[in-house]
């Protein structure tokens, strides 16, 4: 049963290969702009960065050792410390995980309100669409 399935429906091919194609070109054309690799290189080694945070932050973010109050950076702790003896590595890459989650969900809210805002102006059109559209403004 399932081989009569397959052949019965059409493969094109020429449309997989247009994709492949097109996906070729982007890639030709993005590398081509060295900034736009490097930005995409930083956006990349933030998010794993967040996303490593508990195997790659050599202590915790909230650690306190009040005998390394202050430190200039050292092999122990490369960025030093802050006034509670913090480590500032630590609390950097601990802050890329909060970054890692909190864009995403700001974005999301943003395109949902948009969406329902768009949605509503688009449906009543008038009065609501020109204070909507104010609002946006």
């Amino acid at each position: 049963m399932e081989r009569a399935i397959r052949r019965s429906i059409p493969f094109d091919q020429s449309e997989l290969l247009e994709r492949r194609r097109r996906w070729r070109e982007f890639w030709r054309r993005f590398s081509r702009n060295r900034l736009a690799v490097v930005g995409l290189i930083l956006v990349s080694l933030m998010f794993f960065t967040g996303i490593f945070a508990p195997w790659l932050a050599p202590y915790s973010y909230t650690e306190q050792n009040l005998d390394a109050v202050e430190q200039m950076p050292s092999l122990a702790h490369p960025l030093g410390t802050d006034e509670l003896g913090r480590d500032q590595l630590s609390r950097i890459i601990w802050g890329a995980r909060t970054a890692v989650i909190v864009a995403p969900s700001a974005t999301f809210v943003g395109v949902a309100l948009g969406l329902l805002m768009g949605a509503l102006a688009g449906y009543f059109g008038g009065l609501v669409e020109a204070v909507i559209m104010r609002l946006a403004d």
